[in-house]
């Protein structure tokens, strides 16, 4: 079962509005930037003021997200007017630009100071995966599996790394769980009802997958009719489907995921995916259709 290497799981505005900086308003600006005894030792901490209002900046961020962004001075500048206000009066923050070891050396004091700690994957992509692999079993959407990322990320104080980065992660997870159902369909399902599912896909079958796409549209005799031959033509798969369905372990949630796929796509579409594509949508449709 081959799969894209980049899955596209949010929008461009939802990346620009995780990865960028939070619009806050005068209240919450206030709330965001207020420092604690421990937080106003440490930004004292910073000799210089415009580096001072930069670090408490990025701290207020910190707090909303947990992700090391990387803001232009433009996008940062009414907060640093706000941030000067309020604990440097008078300051005029001037036009600047942090110094990649300068900005590193903040991030260092707001992961220490927020008991983070930064993406790191050599000591944090294994337990992410086995995390995600559990979560995939409930549900491979690649969104529900985003979320769960950035939960588990935030849940054990760990900085959400750089969106590609989780883009890979995820991929890689569904992957893993797309070969592991790909692997125990050729080991579970017979050659008698691979070919049926094959000739249905190809047309060769007294069944159709339009049939099986298409529920009956009311109750009248005709639409009875057709429900009724639909179902003879089912019941004697039915015995291995439930069984090769079973050996799958698929949650209800991802047997309505792989059923939903065979109306999603087109029979044309559906012709062009390989025979285990194929396979489990199909498997995961026929019961949902014959229920």
């Amino acid at each position: 079962m081959s799969y894209k290497e980049r899955l596209t799981i949010l929008h461009t505005a939802e990346i620009n509005d995780l990865y960028g900086i939070p619009s806050l308003s005068l209240e919450e600006k206030r709330v965001s930037f207020a420092l604690n005894d421990l937080e106003q030792d440490v930004i004292k901490s910073i000799r210089d003021r415009k580096h001072k209002c930069y670090a408490i900046a990025i701290l207020g961020y910190f707090k909303i997200k947990p992700i090391q962004l990387n803001p232009p001075y433009k996008e940062l500048q009414e907060d640093l007017a706000f941030i000067a206000e309020e604990y440097f009066p008078k300051f005029k923050v001037p036009r600047f630009s942090v110094s990649r070891m300068q900005k590193a050396r903040i991030y260092d004091k707001v992961l220490s100071l927020q008991n983070f700690d930064t993406w790191d994957a050599k000591q944090h992509k294994e337990p992410l995966i086995a995390y995600l692999q559990q979560v995939a079993k409930s549900w491979i959407e690649p969104r529900f599996i985003f979320d769960a990322c950035t939960e588990y990320l935030a849940r054990n104080h760990i900085a959400i790394p750089k969106y590609t980065v989780l883009q890979r992660i995820i991929s890689q997870v569904i992957k893993q769980e797309r070969k592991r159902l790909s692997d125990t369909l050729k080991t579970t399902i017979s050659a008698d009802l691979a070919a049926k599912l094959a000739d249905l896909v190809d047309g060769e079958s007294t069944l159709t997958v339009k049939e099986i796409k298409q529920a009956a549209k009311s109750f009248n005799a005709s639409e009875m009719e057709k429900e009724l031959n639909v179902n003879k033509l089912i019941q004697p798969w039915m015995n291995e489907v439930n069984e090769v369905v079973s050996a799958l372990s698929l949650s209800q949630q991802n047997q309505l995921h792989y059923a939903a796929m065979v109306d999603y796509y087109s029979i044309t579409k559906l012709k062009r995916f390989d025979r285990v594509t194929q396979q489990l949508d199909l498997l995961c449709s026929i019961p949902e259709r014959a229920q």
